[in-house]
């Protein structure tokens, strides 16, 4: 499945054009400080949110749990349609990750578990999710 990065919305529409014979469109962005709400607003000017589409919001399980609900916060100015949690293999602690699908009432598609992407991704079924909150991660 291709990639695209996309820095203006101008290099959105050029990327749904280029690609618009896949089914799904994957459209990853540049990190964003949460802290400065002029980033985030910026992401308006880079994808065009009137088009069908899932939104992701990706949290890092080894950032505290204010600093998550934080992130969120800052971004639910986006219809955040479901979570990706990375970063599993380097915490020993995932209660957080339950908490902010219960806190906002969001579901999880994946959980990142190294760095072999695509090998090291997860579906986030509940079987998962509870594994890794009962610190059985096989």
């Amino acid at each position: 499945m291709p990639l695209e990065v996309c820095y203006t919305i101008d290099d959105f529409r050029q990327a749904a054009e280029k690609l618009k014979e896949y089914d799904i469109l994957l459209i990853d962005t540049a990190g964003r400080n949460f802290r400065n709400r002029h980033y985030v607003e910026d992401l308006k000017n880079v994808i065009d949110f009137e088009k069908e589409m899932e939104t992701f919001l990706v949290l890092s399980l080894t950032a505290k749990q204010k600093d998550m609900e934080e992130i969120y916060n800052q971004f639910s100015i986006i219809d955040i349609d479901k979570l990706i949690f990375t970063k599993a293999d380097e915490t020993s602690t995932y209660g957080a990750m339950y908490n902010i699908i219960h806190k906002y009432k969001k579901g999880a598609a994946y959980i990142t578990n190294g760095q072999d992407v695509p090998d090291d991704i997860l579906v986030a079924s509940p079987e998962v999710i509870v594994k890794q909150l009962m610190g059985n991660k096989k």
